[in-house]
């Protein structure tokens, strides 16, 4: 599909680039198309896949939106939840290898009725 202009875009792209937030420990990134007729696409992005020596600002207009072709008109965040360094602080302080962040394995189960 030929590229299109964006319908709506900021402008703005995150500081750095891809091999700094790999060195804060993100493995991934979501990627946020603004610009077309698709519904807010948002995929996540294995940084390393990316180039290293390019900030976010010449990484971001070159990126396009598969389903609606918009190039350049993204919204890029790292994703917190997959922070190595973040997962290993936590397990090294608390002692203990919890499967969720929250300390709670059961967070998305349903409530449990007391007897």
């Amino acid at each position: 599909m030929a590229s299109q202009r964006p319908a709506q875009w900021t402008g703005k792209y995150p500081p750095e680039g891809p091999a700094d937030w790999i060195a804060d420990g993100h493995v991934t990134c979501n990627v946020q198309c603004s610009g077309g007729k698709c519904d807010l696409r948002m995929v996540d992005v294995r940084l390393d896949t990316l180039p290293q020596g390019l900030p976010w600002s010449t990484i971001g207009p070159r990126l396009a939106c598969k389903e609606c072709g918009v190039a350049g008109s993204v919204h890029i965040v790292p994703n917190w939840h997959d922070k190595t360094k973040h997962v290993r602080a936590v397990h090294e302080a608390t002692g203990k290898r919890e499967t969720s962040l929250c300390g709670s394995s059961r967070i998305n189960s349903p409530r449990r009725r007391q007897a």
